[in-house]
C-alpha cells in the first residue's frame, strides 16, 4: 500500500514538472512571436505537440506564424484545430475570422465575426475585420461604419484608422483620409504602409512632393516594401521624372516580379520615352500575371494605334472590353481605330461612347432636357445643333449643315463666339446662339444634337462624305482689309507650327517654329505667321530678305484668320483648326502629320476625302519633322517655280 501511494505521489510531481515546462516553451513562443521569430515559435511549438498534439495554445500560435507568414489556408486549419472543443473563446475566434478573411473565404470570415460580437459587442478588432470584409466586397459604405465602431470603441486604433483611410481614399474623400492616417501615426510612426497609404493618397490630391516624402519615408522604414517603390514611381511620373520613375518600377519587379501594376505602370513610362518594344513587353508581361488587366489590354492597345498596327490595336480593345463591358475609354478609341484605319461605319457604332470617355480635349459643357435627333424629318420644329471639343471639329462638321436643313424645320446653332463672325452669314442656319456658362433654354428648341455626330446620322461612308468646297466663306470687307495689309507680289504662304497646349496630343502634333525658317529663305516666299498666342520668343525674323510677318496676335476671331487665308497663296500648317478652315474655304492646304496622327486624316494618304484642296505631309517615323520639311521644302520650290503659270 505504501509503495502504491508513493508512485502516486511521483507521477503528480511528473505532471506537475510536464505542465510547468509546457508553460515554459508556450511563454517562450509567445515572446519569440512577439519579436516577429517565426522560427523559433514553430520550433517551439512543436516540442509542446510532441507530448500534447492538440494543444489549443499552441496551435493558435502557430496558426498565427502561418499567417504572418502568408500561409493563410494553412492558418485556418491550424487556428480550427485549436477550437476543437471549445468554440466559443472569443481569441481564438478573432484569429480565425481573420485568416478567413486573409483566405479569401469571406462570408465563412463574416459569420466569424458576428459570432465574436454576440460574445463580446465591444470587441473592436472584431469590427476591423468586418470592414476589411466588406471593402474586400465592395461595401464601402458598410465597411466605413464598421472602421468607425471599431474607433469608437478604441479611439487610438491605429489599424482601423489606416483602413478607414483606404476607403475614405478610395470614395476621393482625402482630406478625411489624410486626417484618419495622421492619427494612426501617433501611435505607429515607423509603420511603413501607413506612410504608404498617405503617399498614394496625397498623390491623389495632385501633392505630388509629399506623395514622395511620404513613400520614400516607408522604404527608408521597409527596403524590400516592393509596393511603396510602385507608388513612389507613379509620383515621379507625375512629376515628369521617367528615368527615377523605371528605375523605381524596376525596383518594385524585382523585389515583387508577380506586381503586375507595376509591369502596366514600366510600360506607360517607357512609351512616353518613346521605347515602344520595350513598353509592349512590359504590358505583356503584365497581361501574363494577370489574363483578366483590362487596362493592361487598353494601354497596349493605344500603343498599337500609336505605331499605326490597327487590326492588333481593335484585338486588344476587344479584349480590355470583354473584361470591363462598360470600359468607355476602349470603345472610344476602338472607333477611333476604326476611323483611322477608313472603317468609318465601324467606327460611328462606337462614336457614342466619346460622351462617357475621359477625353483630352474640352467636352460640351452642358446636359439638355429635351431628346436627342435620330435623323428623321423634323418640320416644324428646331433643332438645336451644338459644338463640341476643339474649334477644327466644329469647322470640319459644319458641312452637313445643307443635309440636315433639307431634312426641314429651323435650325438653331449653338457656337463659340470665336467662331460665329465667321459664320453670319452662313445660309442653312437659321439663327445662332453664342455658348455661354448656361445651357439653352429648353424653350429654343425642341430636339438637339451634336455637330460631331452628324456623320452617323447621316451613315457616312468614304464614298459619301460631303466634300464639295468651298462650303465657308470670308467676309469680302475683311478680305480687302487684310490684303492691304499683306507683301504684294510675293508666292504668300500662311504658316501655322502649334496647335491648343491643352490638346492631348499637341507634344506630337506641333513641332518647332524653327523648321519653317528655311522656307523663308525660298526666292519668291513670303511667310505670314497665323499662329495665335506665339510667345515673342517664338516670333522668328525670318531669313535673307523675306522677313515673316506675324499676324496671329492681331487676329481677332476665324473670319479674320478667315480672311487673311483668302488672300495667301497656300496654307501649310500642322493639325489645327486652321488647317481645317483653309480646307473648308477650298484653299489650297498643307497639312503637317505627327506618325500617329488624330483619326480623321486615316493612314498612308497623301489627300484628304474631307478636303479636296488638302495634301497630307506624313511623318516616316516617331518625331521625324526632319523629313516632313525636306518634303515640304522640295514641294514649296516646285509650286514656287510654276506659280506665275497659274
Amino acid at each position: 500500500m505504501f509503495a502504491f501511494r508513493t508512485m502516486i505521489d511521483m507521477d503528480k510531481n511528473d505532471c506537475m514538472k510536464k505542465a510547468a515546462a509546457t508553460a515554459g516553451l508556450l511563454h517562450q513562443a509567445l515572446t519569440c512571436f512577439q519579436r516577429g521569430m517565426d522560427d523559433s515559435v514553430e520550433s517551439l511549438c512543436a516540442q509542446v505537440l510532441q507530448d500534447h498534439p492538440e494543444h489549443p495554445d499552441a496551435l493558435h500560435l502557430l496558426g498565427l506564424s502561418a499567417y504572418r507568414r502568408g500561409k493563410y489556408h494553412a492558418a485556418v486549419s491550424l487556428i480550427r484545430r485549436a477550437q476543437q472543443g471549445d468554440e466559443s473563446r472569443p481569441g481564438l475566434l478573432n484569429s480565425l475570422a481573420a485568416a478567413l478573411h486573409a483566405d479569401g473565404q469571406l462570408d465563412l470570415a463574416e459569420k466569424a465575426c458576428q459570432k465574436l460580437l454576440q460574445l463580446n459587442p465591444q470587441c473592436e478588432e472584431a469590427y476591423n475585420t468586418l470592414g476589411m470584409i466588406y471593402q474586400q466586397q465592395d461595401k464601402t459604405v458598410q465597411a466605413e461604419q464598421a472602421f468607425c465602431r471599431a474607433i469608437e470603441i478604441r479611439p487610438d486604433y491605429a489599424d482601423a484608422h489606416n483602413n478607414l483611410g483606404v476607403v475614405l481614399n478610395h470614395r476621393w474623400q482625402c482630406d478625411a483620409a489624410i486626417k484618419h492616417y495622421q492619427i494612426a501615426l501617433q501611435t505607429h510612426p515607423e509603420d511603413p504602409s501607413l506612410h504608404n497609404n498617405m503617399g498614394i493618397t496625397l498623390y491623389r490630391m495632385g501633392r505630388f512632393d509629399q506623395a514622395l516624402q511620404s513613400h520614400t519615408t516607408a522604404i527608408r522604414l521597409a527596403p524590400t516594401f516592393a509596393e511603396a517603390y510602385y507608388h513612389r514611381g507613379m509620383a515621379w511620373a507625375a512629376k515628369d521624372h521617367p528615368e527615377e520613375a523605371i528605375q523605381d518600377y524596376q525596383t518594385a519587379i524585382r523585389l515583387l516580379p508577380t506586381l503586375a501594376d507595376a509591369f502596366n505602370s514600366l510600360g506607360m513610362i517607357l512609351v512616353k520615352c518613346l521605347r515602344f518594344e520595350e513598353a509592349i513587353r512590359a504590358f505583356r508581361r503584365a497581361l501574363e500575371l494577370d489574363h483578366d488587366f483590362a487596362h493592361a489590354y487598353y494601354n497596349l492597345a493605344n500603343l498599337f494605334r500609336s505605331l499605326g498596327h490597327c487590326d492588333d490595336a481593335i484585338e486588344m480593345y476587344d479584349r480590355a472590353i470583354a473584361r470591363l463591358p462598360e470600359f468607355a475609354d476602349a470603345f472610344w478609341n476602338r472607333s477611333t481605330v476604326h476611323l483611322l484605319n477608313g472603317q468609318l461605319e465601324k467606327g460611328w457604332q462606337d462614336y457614342q461612347w466619346r460622351h462617357k470617355a475621359d477625353l483630352d480635349v474640352a467636352v460640351y459643357p452642358h446636359s439638355l432636357e429635351k431628346s436627342r435627333w435620330d435623323g428623321s424629318p423634323f418640320t416644324g420644329k428646331t433643332l438645336l445643333l451644338h459644338y463640341e471639343q476643339g474649334y477644327g471639329d466644329s469647322i470640319q462638321f459644319l458641312r452637313y449643315l445643307p443635309m440636315v436643313k433639307a431634312r426641314g424645320g429651323q435650325i438653331l446653332l449653338e457656337e463659340r463666339p470665336v467662331l460665329l463672325p465667321l459664320l453670319k452669314a452662313y445660309p442653312h442656319v437659321d439663327q445662332f446662339l453664342a455658348a455661354g456658362s448656361h445651357a439653352p433654354s429648353p424653350d429654343s428648341y425642341d430636339i438637339h444634337i451634336s455637330l460631331l455626330d452628324l456623320p452617323q446620322v447621316f451613315n457616312t461612308t468614304l464614298q459619301t462624305i460631303p466634300n464639295q468646297v468651298p462650303y465657308l466663306w470670308p467676309d469680302p470687307e475683311k478680305i480687302s482689309h487684310w490684303r492691304s495689309c499683306l507683301p504684294a507680289g510675293e508666292f504668300r504662304v500662311g504658316i501655322v507650327w502649334a496647335g491648343s497646349p491643352h490638346h492631348g496630343n499637341d507634344t506630337n502634333r506641333s513641332c518647332p517654329q524653327e523648321w519653317f525658317l528655311p522656307l523663308s529663305r525660298i526666292p519668291g516666299v513670303q511667310l505670314i505667321s497665323l499662329q495665335k498666342e506665339a510667345p515673342e520668343t517664338e516670333r522668328f525674323p525670318g531669313s535673307g530678305r523675306n522677313p515673316i510677318h506675324h499676324l496671329g496676335p492681331i487676329l481677332n476671331d476665324f473670319s479674320d484668320t478667315a480672311a487673311v487665308i483668302a488672300s495667301l497663296d497656300l496654307v501649310i500648317s500642322v493639325d489645327t483648326a486652321v488647317a481645317h478652315l483653309a480646307g473648308a474655304l477650298g484653299k489650297e492646304v498643307w497639312t503637317l502629320l505627327p506618325f500617329a496622327p488624330d483619326w480623321r486624316w486615316m493612314l498612308h494618304r497623301i489627300d484628304s476625302p474631307w478636303y479636296p484642296t488638302m495634301r497630307l505631309f506624313r511623318q516616316p517615323a516617331w518625331g521625324d519633322w526632319n523629313s516632313v520639311f525636306q518634303e515640304v521644302l522640295g514641294a514649296l520650290h516646285n509650286r514656287v517655280a510654276s506659280y506665275p503659270l497659274l
